[in-house]
C-alpha cells in the first residue's frame, strides 16, 4: 500500500555529535554498512526536528551507515528527491537502507481523484502559495512508495521510518507536557490535480505500477496509527523532541550492539511514547521478525531461550522487550508455539531483568521435571501490573493513611514528583474522601475512613481501564484482518462518525460493524466508561465471542436479530456531576480464537476478579487485535452527532488525542496562558450557479467560536441574503465581515446556504434555545478555563449541531456548506482560503479571508 504518512513530530538530542551535511561524499564510502537519507522539515511551529535528525544520524552512524542529512535549505522537494535518488543509486544487493523523515505530514485533495492522498511537507511547501496551482512542492505518499518501489529493486533490506503523519483537524491546545501536534492543520486542495498529472508524465508505468499492498521487503517503522497524532514536546532532558523519535532512540541506545528484531523491541517503544502521549500508538509493519537493520529472521520472538543458571534461571530478555520484575513464564520444549499446561517443564518468575537478559527464580517443577535438561524457551503466563500514580491531597497524617492504603494494591502507588501524569487526584480531608480528574469529582464523596476501600478499588477500576487501552494495536491479529466502523443510527441508517473525537449526546444511539477479511476471527466489543468501568457489550450474543465466518461475515453490535438497525443507548453515571462533557470509549478486541473477555469487566466500588487472572488469560490468548472508537458524551438528554458538511476539514475530530486527555495533569499542568489574539473574519466571494436547487432567493448563515470567558462572546451566529441572477456572478460584491473580535485557543467556522423563506436570522433562532440545557453545556464548555481544549472544542461541536436543527425548514433546501478550524500555533487561519481560487460544492463556490489585528491594514 501507498506509505502511511503519519504525523510530523521532532526529536532529540542526545548529546551526540553533529551530522556533517556531506551525504553524497559519506554515501560513497564503500567500508560502510549501509545508507542512510534521513530528512528533517520542521515547518512553523516544530523546534525538535534538528535533534530528531542529529540523534538519528549518531544512531545509524554508530553501526557504520553512511549517513546522508537533509535539513534546511537541502530538505526542499528538489533535494528530498535527488538524495533519495542518491540512495538508490548507492543500494547494494541486501545491504540495509534507511530513509527516515520526521517533520509535517499533509492530507490533500484532487477534484478528479476519489480518494485523497497523504504526503510529507518539504521545507518548500507553501499551502497558501498562489503558484502551488501549477508547481506544487509537496511529496505524496505515492511519490514516496514509487521510489520505495525503485529502492526495494537494489536491495531487499530496507527499512522506512516515518515520525510524521496527515491531518485535517484543528491545531490542538497546549496539553500536558505542551505537545505540539504535527502536522498542517487543514487539508491542501490547491495544485495537486496537476501535479499529478506532472508524476504520471515523469515516472509512467512506475506511477501504476505501485502495489497496494506495498513491499513484502520492507520494514515499516511509523510513530502512529492510521487516524492518530503524533506529538513534539520537551523530552526528559527538558529538550524539545519527537515523543516516537526520541523512544526509539533511548530504547536503541539501552539495548546496545545486542541483535533482536524489531518485533521484540516494539513494546518497549510503544510503553515509552505511552507514557508522554496515551492517544499515540506506534507502529512496526511488513517484516517486524526482522533482526534490526537485517534480513535474518529471529524465530524466537516473545519467546526467549532459557538457560539454568547456579540455582536459578536466566532468560534472553530484558526490559526492552517487556520483561518486568514478577513476570510469571512457562518453561515450555522449544518448538512450542502456545502454553499447554500438560507439556510444561516448569514455572519461574523473574526476579531481576537487565535491558536484555533477565534472572529468573523456580516457581515450581511441572509434569515430574525435576531439572532443564533441554533447549527450553519461556512463554509469559502471567504479567506484573503495571503501579499507577495517584495524587494524595491532604494533610499529613490522613495523608500518610491513604497512601498506605495505596501500598496495599498492586495496581496503585503514590504519585512521585518524577512522574509526567497521575491517573487521579484523591483528595482527603476530616470525613471526606472524594475522587477527582482535571474536570472535578468523578464519584460521590465519601466518608473517611470508611470509604477508603471502596476509594481505592474505583481507582484501581481507572487503573484497570488504562492497562485495557495500552493494548491498543497489533498482538497476533492484524488490523488488516478486519474492517472497523462505528457511528450513530438516524431512522434506522448507519451514519458513519470518525475514530476519534465525535460529540454525542444522550439520545445518540450508536452501532459498531465489524467485518473479517479473510480467516475466522471472533469479536468482543467494551465500554470504558467516563468512571473508567468497563463493560462487556457482546456478553448477552456470546460469551467467547461473536464469531465471523463464512457464514456470517460481518457482526453488527445495536441490529437487532432481523437485521435491523436500532443502535444502543448511551447514559450518564448517577450522580456524576452534568457540568461538562467527558471522554467515553468503545473498544474492540477481534481474537484469533474463542476467549471469555468477561474476567475484564469492572464495577463500581469494586472489581470482579483479581488483576492476576485477568493478565494470565490475556497471555494465553493466541492472538487479538484492539481498536479504541472514543467520543465527546454531553450530559444532554438531545442527539448531538456532529452533521456532515460538503466540504469538511474535519477540524474537531482529533482533539481526543493529545496528551492530557486520559490522564491528571503532573507537575507539567495545562498552561493557563492560552494564546489568543483580535481577528477578523470575511467572506471574499459567493457565486451560485445554475446547478444550484435553492431558487433566486437566498440566504447565508455562519456560526463562529471559540474560547472567551464570556459567554455572549463565545459564540457568533451572521445571516445575509442574496437575490442571484441568470449568470453566475459574485453576489457580494466588495467582502463582508463575518466575524471581528477576539478569539482564543482556536476558533471554528461552519457556513450554511439555503433557500430564502423570510425565516429569521441566526443570531434570532439561538437566542429561544438559549436557556436549554444543551446550549448551556455547550457555552459553559467555552467558557471554562479549567478544561481542556478538546472538551471545549466539543461545545462548539454541539452548538454547531443546535444551530443546524434550527436552519432545517423541513424543505430540504439548507445546504451544509463549510466547516473548518484554525489554531493559534497557525495564526488562526490568517490568509487566504483557498489560497487560490474558490471552494465549491453543490453549485455554491466562496472564498474567505482570516485576517488579525497585526495585519488589519495589509
Amino acid at each position: 500500500m501507498a506509505l502511511p504518512m503519519c504525523k510530523a513530530s521532532s526529536a532529540i538530542s542526545l548529546g551526540r555529535t553533529r551530522p556533517s551535511n556531506n551525504g553524497a561524499a559519506a554515501m560513497q564510502n564503500g567500508g560502510t554498512h549501509g545508507h542512510a537519507l534521513l530528512v528533517g522539515c520542521p515547518g512553523a511551529n516544530l523546534r525538535g526536528v534538528p535533534h530528531a535528525v542529529e540523534g538519528m544520524a549518531a544512531m545509524l552512524r554508530s553501526r557504520r551507515f553512511a549517513v546522508d542529512v537533509r535539513l534546511g535549505d537541502r530538505a526542499t522537494r528538489a533535494g528530498i528527491l535527488a538524495g533519495y535518488d542518491d540512495l538508490i543509486a548507492n543500494a547494494r544487493p541486501d545491504r540495509p537502507a534507511v530513509f527516515y523523515y520526521v517533520g509535517h505530514g499533509f492530507l490533500g485533495f484532487a477534484p478528479t481523484e476519489a480518494r485523497p492522498y497523504q504526503g510529507i511537507c518539504p521545507t518548500d511547501l507553501d499551502p497558501n502559495n498562489p503558484d502551488s496551482e501549477r508547481d506544487f512542492r509537496g511529496i505524496t505518499s505515492w511519490e514516496l512508495s514509487i521510489k520505495l518501489a525503485q529502492l526495494a529493486r537494489q536491495t531487499r533490506n530496507i527499512t522506512v521510518i516515518l515520525d510524521c503523519c496527515y491531518a485535517s483537524q484543528m491545531s490542538r491546545s497546549t496539553a500536558a507536557n505542551n505537545a505540539v501536534p504535527c502536522a498542517l492543520p487543514h487539508p491542501i486542495r490547491v495544485g495537486l490535480d496537476a501535479h499529478l498529472r506532472v508524476l504520471r508524465e515523469i515516472y509512467k508505468g512506475d506511477f501504476d505500477a505501485v502495489s497496494p499492498l506495498g513491499s513484502p521487503d520492507v520494514v515499516r517503522v511509523v510513530a502512529c496509527g492510521q487516524g492518530e497524532t503524533a506529538f513534539e514536546c520537551r523530552n526528559e532532558d527538558g529538550k524539545r523532541c519527537s515523543v516516537f523519535t526520541d523512544a526509539l532512540l533511548r530504547v536503541l541506545d539501552e539495548l546496545g550492539p545486542v541483535q533482536v528484531s524489531w518485533a521484540a523491541i516494539e513494546g518497549a517503544i510503544r510503553a515509552r511514547v505511552f507514557e508522554r502521549c496515551p492517544s499515540q500508538t506506534p507502529a512496526i509493519d511488513g517484516p517486524a521478525r526482522r533482526r534490526l537493520f537485517s534480513l535474518d529472521d529471529d524465530d524466537g520472538v516473545g519467546k526467549p531461550i532459557v538457560f539454568a543458571v547456579g540455582d536459578g534461571f536466566e532468560l534472553r530478555a530484558g526490559r526492552l522487550m517487556g520483561v518486568t520484575r514478577g513476570n510469571v513464564y512457562a518453561v515450555m520444549p522449544s518448538g512450542s508455539q502456545a502454553y499447554s499446561a500438560d507439556r510444561a517443564i516448569a514455572e519461574v518468575e523473574v526476579s531481576e531483568p537487565s535491558a536484555t537478559v533477565s534472572q529468573a527464580m523456580l516457581r515450581c517443577w511441572s509434569n515430574g521435571h525435576k531439572e532443564l535438561t533441554q533447549t527450553a524457551i519461556a512463554i509469559p503466563i502471567r504479567k506484573a501490573v503495571v503501579r499507577r500514580p495517584v495524587r494524595v491531597d491532604g494533610p499529613d497524617p490522613l495523608r500518610t493513611h491513604v497512601e498506605t492504603a495505596l501500598a496495599a494494591t498492586d495496581a496503585l502507588r503514590s504519585f512521585e514528583p518524577e512522574d509526567k501524569g497521575a491517573l487521579a487526584t484523591l483528595r482527603v480531608s476530616e470525613g471526606s474522601l472524594t475522587i477527582e480528574d482535571n474536570l472535578g469529582p468523578l464519584f460521590p464523596a465519601t466518608g473517611f475512613p470508611a470509604g477508603l476501600q471502596d476509594a481505592v478499588a474505583n481507582l484501581t477500576n481507572l487503573a484497570a481501564a488504562q492497562r485495557l487501552r495500552e493494548l491498543e494495536g497489533e498482538h497476533g491479529v492484524s488490523a488488516n484482518d478486519v474492517d472497523i466502523e462505528w457511528g450513530t443510527v438516524e431512522q434506522g441508517e448507519p451514519r458513519p462518525m470518525p475514530e476519534r473525537g465525535a460529540s454525542l449526546g444522550l439520545r445518540d444511539r450508536i452501532y459498531v460493524k465489524v467485518k473479517r477479511r479473510s480467516r475466522e476471527l471472533y469479536v468482543h466489543i467494551f465500554n470504558i466508561g467516563i468512571r473508567g468501568r468497563i463493560t462487556l457489550l457482546t456478553q448477552r450474543i456470546s460469551t467467547m465471542g461473536v464469531l465471523l465466518s463464512d457464514k456470517t461475515p460481518e457482526f453488527v453490535l445495536g441490529a437487532n436479530s432481523m437485521g435491523t438497525l436500532m443502535g444502543c443507548g448511551l447514559s450518564w453515571p448517577a450522580e456524576l456531576p452534568r457540568s461538562f462533557p467527558r471522554f467515553d470509549e468503545i473498544v474492540v478486541i477481534v481474537s484469533s480464537m474463542p476467549a471469555n473477555l468477561q474476567y475484564l469487566e469492572t464495577r463500581e466500588h469494586g472489581v470482579t476478579r483479581g488483576s492476576e487472572s485477568q493478565a494470565r488469560d490475556m497471555q494465553t490468548i493466541d492472538g487479538f487485535f484492539m481498536k479504541r472508537l472514543t467520543y465527546l458524551l454531553h450530559p444532554r438528554e438531545a442527539a448531538l452527532a456532529d452533521p456532515p458538511f460538503e466540504i469538511d476539514d474535519d477540524p474537531l475530530r482529533q482533539a481526543t488525542l493529545a496528551p492530557e486527555t486520559w490522564l491528571v495533569p503532573g507537575l507539567d499542568k495545562a498552561s493557563q496562558d492560552r494564546a489568543g489574539a483580535a481577528i477578523a473574519i470575511r467572506l471574499s466571494k459567493l457565486l451560485v450557479d445554475r446547478s444550484c436547487s435553492l431558487g433566486p432567493a437566498l440566504r447565508i448563515d455562519a456560526l463562529i467560536c471559540t474560547r472567551s470567558t464570556d459567554s455572549r462572546r463565545c459564540y457568533v451566529p451572521w445571516t445575509r441574503r442574496y437575490r442571484r441572477g441568470e449568470e453566475c456572478e459574485d453576489l457580494l460584491g466588495d467582502a463582508v465581515t463575518m466575524f471581528d473580535g477576539p478569539v482564543r485557543d482556536f476558533v471554528s467556522i461552519c457556513l450554511w446556504v439555503s433557500r430564502d423563506t423570510d425565516r429569521e436570522d441566526l443570531a434570532t433562532l439561538l437566542s429561544r434555545r438559549v436557556t436549554d440545557a444543551e446550549f448551556r453545556d455547550a457555552t459553559g464548555a467555552l467558557t471554562c478555563a479549567h478544561i481542556s481544549a478538546a472538551a471545549a472544542a466539543g461545545g462548539s461541536a454541539v452548538l454547531c449541531h443546535i444551530a443546524d436543527e434550527l436552519l432545517d425548514d423541513g424543505s430540504g433546501s439548507r445546504i451544509r456548506l463549510f466547516r473548518t478550524a484554525f489554531g493559534a500555533d497557525h495564526r488562526f487561519g490568517a490568509g487566504r482560503h483557498p489560497a487560490v481560487g474558490v471552494h465549491s460544492a453543490r453549485g455554491v463556490s466562496f472564498s474567505m479571508n482570516v485576517v488579525t489585528a497585526g495585519l488589519a491594514n495589509q
